[in-house]
């Protein structure tokens, strides 16, 4: 908060003496340091795997095999050698949807990759679990290194102060007058789902509407009233969560807001080390994870968020490898190129990994954005993948301007969530990506007052007289 300084391009910068020294001097002890936390959490997640997860899902893929100790070493290495350039400060807002694909994709993929082997050998896993860590690296790349200049539009208090609320409470009253004004939560989660596809068919406005309440609306309306001290929105969100909860059941309608309000919260009591803070917080969930599943028989954190969002995106990206590399590619013919390719396939590709793999046609396993891009258009999807993934962070960092700045980490917080459940393409739409970009383009810092958080101002330029500041970056 002391050393900072606001530069010709509005963006607000460490000041030169900070950065030449301060950083420096502590960069390789905090580097050291993050990378200890990261080898501890990778080791609390493998013991939640071998005495819960494990034996209670093995029938799902999840099993445990004897591994060499060469398997051992390299996949520790491949799951530790991002954190060797990893922001140990999130400055940009972008930062956060790098940690939460690493933390939900590239740490645990290696582990699970040779743990779960089957129809390959421990070598064709490892190779995989490279080819994933060369993927994240060149998307954190781009994202860091291609600029693009601050970008101001004017702002709309009339959307976000009287539309926002008006189109979040129209969505709500849909979704509930086509569940016939029931909210269900005694049923089982899987049986409100299929009941929701019956509803609500794939592609239609009512599921873009969905897609876009939980994507756009309910990010945004918690942003407003925690950050902001708007109470009448953090109303707004938590009745957007129960109603899209109770209708579709999907978890990541309720994984999306307890993540978001933990970061908001992470804005607000930490100036620094985020990265490691949000480690620190990981290990200690997983841990009360296993010592639940230990004293009860039923262990909820397990199976709600460990299960869903720490292992099964691994185990689905092996999933994903395994079919593709013996089967066609997709080539976009399912979607952006239906109109010009024949499709290659009679169901859509989630459905296609569930019934060869979970044996359920009805199971929709979607992956993350680099399983779904290698089964599009194999290792160059992955490529073309993580440039424009890339991109899109360094837009919304673009965007970001000073008083902008916590908005935009919710951005960018939704994104990396939605990317490491699903394909980058189709989140836009799906997920709402694309509305929620849009509306952080015109979002009126000026209508809210914050009165309650002193959140550093992160908005590190990268770039000083448009040339990489190289030298800020790898101290981070």
């Amino acid at each position: 908060m002391k050393h900072l300084h606001v530069n010709s391009t509005n963006e607000t910068i460490l000041s030169p003496n900070v950065r030449t020294t301060g950083l420096q001097s502590n960069s390789a002890w905090q580097r050291v340091g993050l990378i200890g936390i990261g080898i501890l959490y990778l080791a609390a997640l493998l013991v939640n795997y071998y005495w819960y997860v494990s034996p209670v899902y093995s029938y799902a893929g999840m099993i445990v095999q004897d591994l060499p100790q060469w398997v051992w070493a390299s996949a520790i290495c491949l799951a530790v050698m991002p954190l060797l350039w990893m922001p140990i400060r999130c400055r940009l807002p972008s930062d956060y949807a790098v940690w939460i694909l690493y933390i939900t994709i590239i740490g645990p993929f290696p582990f699970i990759a040779v743990l779960t082997t089957r129809n390959y050998s421990f070598a064709n896993a490892l190779f995989i679990a490279f080819i994933l860590v060369i993927a994240f690296s060149f998307f954190d790349c781009c994202r860091r290194f291609i600029y693009i200049p601050p970008i101001n539009f004017p702002e709309f208090k009339g959307l976000f102060l009287f539309g926002l609320p008006i189109i979040t409470l129209l969505i709500s009253f849909f979704i509930l007058m086509i569940n016939e004004f029931q909210i269900d939560f005694s049923s089982d989660i899987y049986e409100r789902r299929f009941h929701a596809r019956e509803l609500v068919v794939s592609g239609s406005l009512i599921s873009y509407s969905i897609a876009f309440l939980r994507g756009t609306c309910v990010p945004l309306t918690i942003t407003i009233g925690l950050h902001y001290r708007k109470h009448f929105f953090l109303i707004l969100s938590l009745l957007a969560t129960v109603i899209i909860f109770g209708f579709d059941g999907t978890k990541s309608s309720v994984f999306l807001p307890i993540l978001i309000t933990f970061v908001i919260r992470l804005l607000s009591k930490f100036e620094d080390n985020h990265g490691r803070v949000l480690l620190f917080g990981l290990i200690i969930l997983v841990t009360l994870g296993t010592l639940e599943s230990i004293v009860l028989p039923n262990s909820l954190i397990s199976y709600v968020f460990i299960r869903r969002i720490l292992f099964l995106p691994s185990l689905l990206t092996t999933f994903y490898w395994d079919f593709f590399s013996t089967n066609p590619y997709v080539l976009f013919s399912d979607n952006l190129l239906s109109g010009f390719i024949h499709a290659r396939y009679d169901l859509p590709i989630p459905r296609i990994i569930g019934e060869v793999y979970f044996r359920g046609v009805e199971t929709n396993a979607n992956a993350n954005l680099w399983a779904s891009a290698y089964a599009q258009a194999g290792y160059i999807g992955v490529i073309f993948t993580s440039f424009f993934g890339g991109i899109i962070l360094r837009f919304v960092d673009a965007i970001a301007n000073a008083d902008r700045i916590v908005p935009a980490c919710v951005v960018c917080v939704s994104i990396g969530f939605f990317w490491s459940q699903g394909a980058l393409h189709t989140s836009l739409l799906s997920n709402g990506i694309f509305a929620c970009i849009m509306a952080l383009l015109v979002f009126p810092t000026s209508a809210f007052t914050s009165n309650n958080l002193p959140v550093q101002k992160q908005n590190i330029a990268l770039f000083d007289d448009k040339r990489p500041n190289f030298r800020y970056i790898l101290s981070r």
